[in-house]
């Protein structure tokens, strides 16, 4: 039998009409916009974090101006989400911020970062 596994969940594609079957493309779009909403909320935590903000500044080069411009871009999404991830004290602080699972905020930027 076919089993397509899609955020976590199961469906079988036997026995089904073609109508019924999950929309794979509009699934996997709304997984990203998902891992960027994350995203969002994980940098706005470390922009307004007195510690954090700078450290990233920092590390990425990017000026307050560039981070504004570009805060909804997706390597910008993805960067954030790597400077959380390499730093788990940071990672713990964010995650409990915004009621995430700090494995979530991890698996986000994977997918931001593909």
């Amino acid at each position: 039998m076919a089993v397509a596994s899609i955020a976590g969940q199961r469906y079988s594609l036997r026995h089904t009409k073609p109508s019924d079957r999950p929309n794979i493309a509009m699934k996997n779009a709304q997984i990203v916009k998902d891992c960027e909403t994350l995203a969002l909320l994980a940098l706005a935590h470390v922009a307004g974090d007195a510690d954090m903000g700078p450290r990233f500044l920092g590390l990425t080069g990017l000026d307050a101006a560039t981070l504004r411009a570009q805060a909804g871009e997706r390597p910008v999404l993805a960067a954030v989400l790597a400077f959380l991830a390499s730093h788990e004290p940071d990672l713990l602080a964010t995650a409990a911020a915004i009621d995430v699972s700090p494995q979530a905020l991890v698996q986000a930027g994977t997918a931001l970062a593909a």
